[in-house]
């Protein structure tokens, strides 16, 4: 996953569209280089401005972060970059999963009618990931103090540059937006400290260790789902 997802102002702006409080221009516009066209799944290269607009005139839409190994109906593509939209017609789900490296174009695979995940309320979520983040105070501390690991340095300063490039609908509020921030960078943090054992020198070690920042991970996306999601079905 690319941190912030890519995916997530797809589907804000996709929603804004829906809602008709934005353009395809706007959405273009904003998403920018991040967004220059779709590898349909009939095999067609959709420009950005024709990709929005199918989009757009589906039903809902949705924000999908899984991880390796999730159980789910998401295809594999979704499970590999770890982040999707998901576009909701009446007789099938839409999937479209960002370019891989090396790539320019995002992808569109068809699936069977899928169940339409529901985002949590986005004051429940802050409260999960503020509680999860407690849980883990002491993993994450150990992180914090390897600041000067160059790989972290390089890892959060290339978060924060794409958190201020990021351009979100007028919809996604103050609230969201430091939702959005507070998450993405948690994740960073998190996604560092599961790739790497750190200073553990057993497995029971290192599998105590990472169980808190697995929960942190997990409810960071569960925020971020939210705060991107349509506010008509999230209270915030």
């Amino acid at each position: 996953m690319t941190l912030p997802p890519l995916a997530g102002p797809l589907v804000a702006w996709v929603t804004a569209m829906q809602l008709g409080t934005a353009n395809h221009e706007q959405a273009m516009r904003a998403l920018g280089d991040d967004f220059q066209g779709v590898l349909w799944f009939t095999g067609d290269l959709l420009q950005p401005d024709i990709a929005l607009a199918q989009l757009a005139s589906g039903s809902t839409c949705g924000l999908a972060l899984p991880i390796p190994g999730d159980l789910g109906w998401l295809p594999p593509e979704a499970l590999v970059s770890g982040e999707a939209l998901m576009a909701f017609t009446a007789d099938s789900t839409l999937i479209i999963t960002p370019p891989g490296p090396g790539e320019r174009w995002w992808r569109c695979l068809t699936h069977p009618l899928a169940p339409r995940p529901q985002p949590v309320q986005l004051s429940f979520a802050r409260r999960e990931l503020s509680s999860a983040i407690r849980g883990a105070a002491e993993a994450l501390e150990l992180l914090g103090l390897q600041r000067e690991d160059p790989r972290l340095e390089a890892h959060l300063a290339e978060v924060d540059s794409r958190l201020a490039r990021q351009i979100l609908p007028r919809h996604i509020g103050a609230v969201a937006t430091r939702v959005i921030a507070q998450a993405t960078t948690v994740l960073a943090l998190t996604t560092l400290g599961v790739l790497s054992d750190g200073a553990s020198v057993t497995a029971l070690e290192a599998s105590k260790r990472l169980a808190p920042l697995r929960e942190v991970s997990r409810a960071a996306r569960a925020a971020l789902v939210s705060a991107y999601s349509d506010p008509g079905t999230v209270v915030r």
